[in-house]
């Protein structure tokens, strides 16, 4: 406004025609000049916006589109803007996006880097050493099975069994301190390794039962031995008392003692003493006394008190140490009453 003033001053000498052609010409002058900032703001808002739905664009990432045709759209929408931008002459600002164009394609690559190193982790995930380690102490299971089945009795399995467990023990270790490739190898080699452990045992198991039916079939049964019973005649020397004894597993079962008594007197005084009992039988001739012991029926503290009468009768005494607790033992008795009596073993009771 000073300017034209100034303008105005200057030609005040001016016609009036003239100055308004003049005013005239200096409105058109600023209208031109508001309409050209107008449009640059328009464009600088436009620029904006393009910038802005780039960013968008670049944001929504569509899962379906593979990275490279994300990266070709992205670059082909920025590239037609800058060409806009070179035709209408505007360098500063294809320069701006130039740069923004680098930037994204640096983080596109980067996208894509990472997305490349998240495959290789997913295909290298899975870890042999685990189920290698998981076999092996399976291996081990199983051989402490052997161990207690066996009783170590077959110590060359047992050896060879030894020896795999350490071979394989070895190798586990080394797998586990090399290196990936390393690693691999030495897994296929101890999977190689436990297959025959357990290939080895699986025939030698074979063979060991096939060997231990034919021994049942060859051994004979073992026959129980029956305990049969023995009988013995024992015979005084003078003959005048005589003894038949049934004897099984050394003890006495049974004792018929026949004694011959010339003196009747003595004979009815003996028929007095000695009366039938369960387990007891007694029967007299004119010279002899027939007396029979059935120590499976007969109390054995019963048989004590009868002979303590029949001893004390003859004033003699015993310690009966051949009775053991329940029964007679037929060596003892032979060894203390029967010492002056001669013995002989029948095949039947006579």
């Amino acid at each position: 406004m000073g300017k034209r003033n100034e303008n105005l001053n200057n030609t005040t000498s001016v016609s009036r025609s003239e100055r308004k052609a003049m005013e005239r010409a200096m409105e058109e002058e600023q209208m031109k000049d508001e309409e050209q900032k107008k449009k640059s703001r328009e464009e600088k808002n436009k620029d904006k916006n393009e910038e802005k739905e780039v960013k968008e664009i670049l944001k929504a990432k569509e899962p379906l589109k593979p990275l490279e045709e994300e990266f070709m759209e992205n670059t082909q929408s920025i590239k037609a803007i800058e060409e806009e931008k070179l035709q209408v002459g505007e360098l500063g600002k294809t320069q701006h996006f130039l740069n923004m164009t680098s930037e994204i394609t640096t983080m596109l690559g980067d996208n894509a880097m990472e997305n490349l190193f998240e495959e290789k982790k997913e295909k290298s995930s899975f870890n042999p050493i685990t189920w290698i380690g998981l076999l092996i102490v399976g291996c081990f299971g199983f051989f402490i099975y052997l161990v207690i089945r066996s009783g170590y009795e077959e110590e060359l399995l047992l050896l060879i069994d030894s020896g795999f467990l350490l071979g394989i023990t070895l190798l586990f270790g080394i797998s586990i301190i090399t290196g990936t490739k390393g690693t691999k190898v030495l897994s296929i080699l101890n999977l190689l390794a436990i297959l025959s452990y357990v290939g080895i045992n699986i025939f030698f198991l074979y063979d060991w039962n096939q060997t231990a039916e034919e021994k049942k079939v060859e051994e004979p049964p073992i026959e129980e031995k029956k305990e049969t019973k023995q009988y013995f005649v024992c015979t005084s020397k003078d003959s005048l008392k005589k003894e038949k004894i049934t004897v099984e597993k050394d003890t006495i079962k049974k004792l018929e003692r026949n004694i011959t008594i010339s003196d009747k007197e003595e004979l009815e005084k003996l028929k007095e003493l000695f009366k039938e009992e369960n387990g007891m039988g007694i029967q007299a001739t004119e010279d002899k006394l027939i007396l029979t012991f059935d120590f499976e029926t007969l109390d054995i503290n019963q048989y004590k008190v009868i002979m303590r009468e029949y001893l004390n009768f003859y004033r003699t005494t015993s310690d009966f140490l051949y009775v053991e607790e329940e029964s007679i033992n037929f060596n003892t008795y032979k060894e203390t009453e029967l010492k002056d009596f001669e013995c002989i073993e029948e095949k039947e009771e006579s």
